[in-house]
């Protein structure tokens, strides 16, 4: 507020707070100490500097100095200090406020000394900043750390060629979208970099061989927005993965595009495309339903049904009012009939005759068979065998890849020889859920991924997310073994995980008291994927014991780029809070 209003008085302020009891104002007055730069400041900096105090204080401190005008014999030593954090400082001030031209490539020595460091925080420190430096002086340090092993040290890059905008870093920063410890930093960097970045993501997907990767690509492109990125994607509304085609279909939401005179016939007909593929859906619903053993298969496709009808809703928003239209789609899902009643009457004032036609059969509250009759003279869909469907699944590339994935566990457990070929053939897919399964099927080898996704499916915490989502968690997991007796963590560790019990039973306790056994599919440890503090209470397996860790460092990028996971884990934090509340109440009753 000083800033704005009365910025005479604000050196004063600041060189005041520079020795404030709190880190965190400390940090903060030091760090405009270095953007205003207020005559007398040099004094109570230096002094700071004298005194012992948490690394990012330093570092702070260093850089408000040199910002002041501190040359190079008083910067020189921190370029040598034990703390990387302090060096880094140091060198970026140096470059940043040191006019002499030795001294500057000095500096960058130093921050090139500590990319090549062995130590991952030592890496961290020299990219930090690099966004400060301009992408001349940035490209060498970036480029050397883009490919880090340590996802913690390219996201701090990726972070910094966000900052530098440098269209000459995207052939380093595209390949990152293939790794989840980072995809979620390379969009935000994608995202910054704008329509530089657009060409360069179209050959990507191209290029790309997995629709995870295509989706995250298509993601990039609906926050990047504009012109170029919408016709992109509406030349794309065809494309077969339906998984990737609803990402299509989102990113050109967030494009705020609606069809104008020359697209609506281009989104009629991706509608009645999108129509034809529920009904096959819905076919292939109906006829699993009754076929023996085909229960998890059954309800995925169920599930593939319920993400169809999300499709062709998209597509009407885009020829209608979409707010209606959307708003009618997710009242639809309400668990209060009068919101779904609601809802339907919103749709017959919206929509016109020929499109609520195909819509709304889709979303009535009626038997598979009775919803597929009232399109049968548009789509006529005829039953056909759990065989047939099996090798459509493997056999159709415009299915989703979890249906697919399920087919291959199917044919593994009814032991049927006919579609060896089929499944060979997936053995070489480009998916590498596909390609897993089905060598696992050829090996006899456990179907690892598959075998945790349908795991995580029936803990709380994930049951509502997509299994695209859940394929990515399966792959951070840790597996654990835990033998009887042995203490998973103690009261007072610091929390850097959640568990997921797969086998087995275990003890919550405090000192001597037992506050609770938790079984299968149950989870513990989950507050500190938020909040990294110190455990409530201890854990030890009552019998051995198989579990699923997840690192909060994984989880967080998971997070950062699936809002079902987000929706998951406030879910059971919200339930946790109602039952304490709930004892708590019974307690004072009592």
């Amino acid at each position: 507020l000083l800033e704005k209003s009365a910025p005479e008085r604000l050196g004063s302020v600041l060189t005041g707070l520079v020795a404030h009891p709190s880190a965190d104002v400390r940090l903060a007055a030091l760090r405009r100490i270095e953007r205003h730069r207020p005559v007398g400041a040099r004094g109570a900096v230096e002094q700071r500097l004298a005194t012992p105090d948490v690394p990012a204080v330093r570092a702070a401190a260093i850089r408000a100095l040199a910002a002041l005008g501190a040359g190079g014999d008083l910067l020189a030593p921190w370029l040598g200090d034990v703390d990387p954090g302090a060096r880094a400082a140091a060198a970026v001030g140096l470059f940043k406020h040191e006019a002499s031209a030795a001294e500057r490539g000095r500096a960058l020595q130093a921050l090139a000394a500590l990319a090549e460091s062995p130590g991952a925080e030592e890496r961290i420190a020299a990219v930090s900043s690099a966004g400060e430096l301009g992408a001349e002086a940035a490209r060498p340090l970036l480029r050397a750390v883009l490919t880090d092993e340590r996802p913690a040290v390219r996201r701090a890059a990726l972070a910094a060629a966000g900052a530098l905008r440098d269209p000459e870093l995207l052939s380093l920063v595209l390949p990152c979208l293939d790794h989840l410890s980072v995809a979620s930093a390379a969009g935000r960097t994608l995202v910054a970099m704008g329509e530089a970045a657009l060409p360069p993501l179209e050959q990507a997907f191209d290029a790309a061989t997995s629709a995870r990767v295509r989706s995250r690509i298509v993601r990039v492109l609906g926050r990047i927005r504009g012109a170029r990125a919408s016709a992109w994607l509406l030349a794309h509304l065809g494309f077969p993965d339906p998984d990737v085609r609803r990402e299509i279909l989102e990113a050109l939401r967030a494009c705020g595009y609606h069809a104008d005179e020359g697209g609506v016939p281009r989104i009629e007909a991706a509608l009645r495309d999108e129509v034809r593929a529920s009904v096959e859906i819905l076919g292939m619903q109906r006829d699993l339903a009754s076929a023996p053993n085909h229960e998890i298969l059954a309800a995925a496709v169920a599930r593939q049904a319920e993400r169809a009808q999300d499709r062709v809703f998209l597509l009407l928003s885009f020829l209608y009012d979409a707010k209606a239209v959307l708003s009618a789609r997710d009242n639809l899902r309400h668990s209060a009939k009068e919101r779904r009643a609601y809802a339907r009457e919103m749709l017959e004032v919206t929509l016109p005759h020929e499109a609520l036609a195909l819509a709304l059969p889709l979303t009535l509250e009626l038997p598979v068979e009775e919803r597929l009759a009232r399109l049968a003279d548009a789509f006529p869909e005829s039953p056909r065998s759990a065989a047939a469907h099996l090798a459509t699944l493997l056999e159709g590339e415009h299915f989703a890849v979890w249906p697919r994935a399920l087919a291959i566990k199917l044919v593994r457990e009814t032991g049927t020889g006919e579609f060896a070929p089929l499944v060979a053939r997936l053995a070489s897919s480009p998916e590498p859920l596909l390609r897993e399964t089905a060598r696992a099927h050829l090996e006899k080898t456990p179907m690892q991924t598959l075998e945790r996704v349908l795991t995580l499916k029936s803990v709380e915490m994930f049951e509502q997310a997509s299994e695209q989502v859940l394929v990515e968690v399966a792959e951070v997991l840790e597996e654990v073994e835990v033998k009887r007796g042995e203490v998973i963590f103690r009261r007072g560790d610091l929390g850097d995980g959640m568990y997921v019990i797969v086998d087995g039973r275990v003890r919550v306790f405090d000192g001597d008291v037992t506050l609770g056994v938790l079984g299968e599919r149950d989870i513990f440890g989950e507050l500190a994927l938020l909040d990294p503090e110190p455990r409530s209470a201890s854990i030890a397996a009552l019998e051995d014991t198989r579990l699923f860790r997840l690192d909060r460092e994984a989880f967080a990028e998971l997070m950062a780029g699936n809002i079902e996971i987000v929706r998951g884990v406030l879910h059971v934090l919200c339930e946790r809070l109602r039952q304490e509340i709930a004892e708590d109440t019974a307690g004072q009753r009592r």
